[in-house]
C-alpha cells in the first residue's frame, strides 16, 4: 500500500459523507407549493410573497425561465410574519394584524402549504404638514420660505394621502436637493412625525437646518492622460467662487461626457473636508481608446450578404475632435462610403460642428441611384436625452433606373433640416423601458427642375414591462411631404412602407401607390403603427409576437384609416452585445390570405 493511502481513504470517506448528507438534506426539504393569503385587499398576494421570499413559480417560470422554487425551513413562520408586517407598516398600515402563518406539510409529496390571515385595518393618512427652520439657521439675504415657494416643490405626501416610508424619503431627498441647488449642500432635512391618537392620522413637521452657504472651490481633474485639461474645464457649468449648485455639477458631468471621448465621467463634490463654506470638485474621467475599429459580416432577407467596416479616431489632431471612416456593402447599398469629422464647442460652447461627405449607391424596388454629397450640421445636446440639430445637405443624384421609366437622369439638390431626437430608452441596443421620440422638418430644392417641397415627420416609440419580464414595444410613425406649386418630389425622397423594419408581412416598399407593372412609386403621406411583445425564454433566447399596420397615400396630409393594411407574425430573438439576431415570420391579415414573408437580420424592427 502507498504511504498516503490511509489519508486518501479518510478524505474519500469524508467527501462521500458530506455529499450523501447534502443529498439527504435536500431530499428532506419541503417545497412550498401553495401560499394562501386572506384579507389583503390593498396589495396583491404575489407582491407579499415576493417581499417575504416565499414566491411559488409556475411550471413555465421554473422549467422554462429557470426560476428558483421556495422551500420550507425551520423558523419560516416567524420570518414570514415579520416580513409581511413590515411591508404593511412601511406602506402606512400601522394597525395591521398578521396572524402567525399556518404550515401544512405533505410528507408523501414533500410539499408545504402556507396560510396567512391579515386584518389590514385603516391606514395612516397625512394630516397637517408644516416646514420649520431651526433656530441655528444663519441670517442672510435668502428667505428660506420664499426659496421653497419659488422652487414649486411637488410634494408626494400631502394632506389626506396615505403615509408611506418611500414617499417620505422622496420628499426628504427633494428638499435636500432644493437647498443644494441654492448654495446649501450641508442642509439637514429631518421629518418629525406625530401620530395622533387612534393611529390613523400623522402630522409631519419638516425641520430644516440650512447651515452655512457654500461656494465652489478648486477643480481637480483625474484620468485625462490624453485629453487636455482646458477641453474638460471649458465644459464646466460653473467657476470657482460661484454659489454652490448641485444641478450645475450634474450638468457639467453630462456635458463633459457628451464630448464623446470618454467611457465614463464622474463629477463629484468633496463635501465634509477643508473649509465648510468652500466645496472642491473632483472630475474623474475614463478615456476611450484613441483608435477603434469595427468590422461586421451578416445576412438579411432584404439586404442579402452585407459587410461593413468602421474606423474611429478620437482626439484627432488634438483636443476632443474626432474623425470616422465608414464603408458598407449590401444588396440594398452596393457601396456606401462616408467620412464624419466632428469638432466640439464650435462655433459656440456645447455645439458640435459635423462635416460628413459621402458617396453611395441605392438599389430599391422603386429606383436605382447613386448619390454624392455632403452634410454640414450643427448639433446641440439639451437636458439629459434631447439632441437638436440643423443640417445643410448638398448632393448630386444620378438615377440609373426608376419606376417612372427615367434612365440616367441626373440632378442636384440642396436641403436644410431642423431635427430632434429625445432618446430616453434603455439599454441602447435592446431597450426594455423608456421613450424614443424623433422628428423634424426639412426644406428641399431640386435645382434642375426648380422645384421645392417641405417634409415633416415624427416617430414615437415606447418600451415598458407590465408583466415582470415580458417587454411591450409600441411604435407610431407619420410623415408628410408638401410639394410647393408643381414641385416634383424625386423617387428617393418619397415615402415608402413595408418590409423588415416597417410593416412586416409585406415586401419592401410595396404598400401605397404602384405603377402599371406593380412597382412602388412612393407617396406623400405615410402612417405606421406597431405593437410587439418580447418574451424572454431562457439565457439569450427569446420569442416575439407582433402586429403591424400602415400605408402610404399619394396626396399630402391624407390619412384614410379604412385603407390601412395589417399584418401579424411571430419571431425568435437571440441576444448579442450589439442587439438581437431576429428571425420573423409575418403575413397580411384581414385580406383573405396572403404570402408569408420572413425576415432574418440583426436588430429589432424598432
Amino acid at each position: 500500500m502507498l504511504p498516503n493511502s490511509p489519508k486518501i481513504a479518510a478524505f474519500t470517506c469524508f467527501a462521500l459523507t458530506v455529499l450523501l448528507s447534502s443529498q439527504s438534506s435536500s431530499q428532506l426539504r419541503y417545497r412550498i407549493e401553495e401560499v394562501v393569503i386572506q384579507g389583503n385587499s390593498s396589495f396583491s398576494s404575489s407582491d407579499l410573497q415576493e417581499y417575504a421570499f416565499i414566491a411559488t413559480p409556475s411550471w413555465f417560470q421554473e422549467n422554462i425561465m429557470d426560476a428558483e422554487p421556495s422551500f420550507y425551513t425551520e423558523g419560516l413562520e416567524a420570518q414570514v410574519y415579520t416580513q409581511v408586517k413590515n411591508y404593511y407598516q412601511k406602506e402606512g398600515f400601522l394597525q395591521v394584524h398578521v396572524s402567525k402563518p399556518i404550515v401544512k406539510l405533505d410528507d408523501e409529496n414533500r410539499a408545504a402549504t402556507l396560510e396567512i390571515a391579515i386584518e389590514e385595518n385603516k391606514p395612516v393618512l397625512v394630516g397637517e404638514m408644516r416646514v420649520a427652520f431651526t433656530d441655528s439657521a444663519p441670517a442672510g439675504s435668502i428667505n428660506f420660505d420664499s426659496l421653497l415657494t419659488a422652487s414649486d416643490i411637488s410634494w408626494n405626501l400631502e394632506a389626506g394621502v396615505r403615509f408611506r416610508d418611500e414617499t417620505a424619503t422622496k420628499d426628504q431627498s427633494e428638499l435636500s436637493t432644493i437647498f443644494a441647488r441654492n448654495g446649501y449642500p450641508y442642509a439637514r432635512v429631518t421629518p418629525e412625525l406625530n401620530v395622533l391618537p387612534g393611529d390613523t392620522v400623522v402630522d409631519i413637521l419638516w425641520r430644516i437646518d440650512p447651515r452655512g452657504r457654500s461656494t465652489f472651490g478648486a477643480v481637480k481633474l483625474e484620468g485625462n492622460n490624453k485629453t487636455p485639461d482646458d477641453v474638460i474645464l471649458y465644459r464646466l457649468d460653473f467657476q470657482p467662487g460661484e454659489v454652490y449648485d448641485i444641478s450645475k455639477v450634474r450638468r457639467s458631468q453630462r456635458d463633459i461626457f457628451n464630448l464623446s471621448v470618454f467611457y465614463g465621467v464622474n463629477c463629484k463634490a468633496q463635501l465634509g473636508g477643508g473649509e465648510p463654506d468652500v466645496v472642491p470638485i473632483t472630475v474623474r474621467v475614463q478615456e476611450a481608446p484613441t483608435i477603434t475599429t469595427r468590422f461586421g459580416v451578416g445576412y438579411g432577407k432584404e439586404d442579402k450578404f452585407r459587410v461593413f467596416g468602421n474606423l474611429q479616431w478620437l482626439r484627432f489632431l488634438g483636443g476632443a475632435r474626432s474623425i470616422e471612416f465608414f464603408a458598407k456593402h449590401s444588396a440594398l447599398e452596393p457601396y456606401h462610403l462616408s467620412i464624419t469629422f466632428t469638432q466640439p464647442d464650435f462655433p459656440f460652447r456645447l455645439v458640435k460642428f459635423v462635416l460628413n461627405p459621402y458617396a453611395l449607391k441605392e438599389v430599391e424596388p422603386a429606383y436605382t441611384a447613386t448619390r454624392l454629397g455632403t452634410n454640414v450640421a450643427l448639433k446641440r445636446d439639451f437636458f439629459e436625452n434631447l439632441e437638436v440639430s440643423t443640417t445643410f445637405t448638398y448632393e448630386r443624384v444620378d438615377q440609373l433606373l426608376s419606376a417612372e421609366g427615367s434612365v440616367n437622369d441626373s440632378y442636384r439638390k440642396s436641403s436644410v433640416a431642423l431635427l430632434f431626437l429625445n432618446d430616453a430608452s434603455r439599454p441602447l441596443f435592446d431597450p426594455i423601458r423608456g421613450w424614443n421620440v424623433s422628428g423634424g422638418v426639412s426644406y428641399t430644392r431640386i435645382l434642375k427642375f426648380d422645384s421645392t417641397f417641405f417634409k415633416t415627420g415624427v416617430d414615437v416609440r415606447r418600451y415598458f414591462d407590465p408583466f415582470g419580464g415580458t417587454i411591450i414595444a409600441a411604435k407610431l410613425k407619420s410623415s408628410i411631404i408638401f410639394p410647393i406649386g408643381d414641385g416634383k418630389v424625386p423617387l428617393e425622397e418619397r415615402l415608402y412602407s413595408g418590409g423588415a423594419t416597417s410593416v412586416r408581412g409585406f415586401p419592401r416598399s410595396s404598400l401605397g401607390p404602384l405603377d402599371a407593372n406593380g412597382i412602388p412609386t412612393g407617396g406623400n403621406t405615410l402612417f405606421e403603427a406597431s405593437l410587439e411583445a418580447r418574451i424572454p425564454i431562457f439565457g439569450i433566447l427569446g420569442l416575439a409576437a407582433f402586429c403591424d399596420a400602415g400605408n402610404v397615400w399619394q396626396e399630402p396630409a391624407t390619412y384614410r384609416l379604412s385603407e390601412l393594411r395589417y399584418a401579424a407574425g411571430a419571431g425568435i430573438r437571440l441576444k448579442t452585445p450589439v442587439g438581437p439576431l431576429r428571425f420573423d415570420v409575418a403575413t397580411p391579415i384581414f385580406e383573405g390570405g396572403g404570402e408569408i414573408e420572413y425576415y432574418f437580420t440583426l436588430g429589432h424592427a424598432f
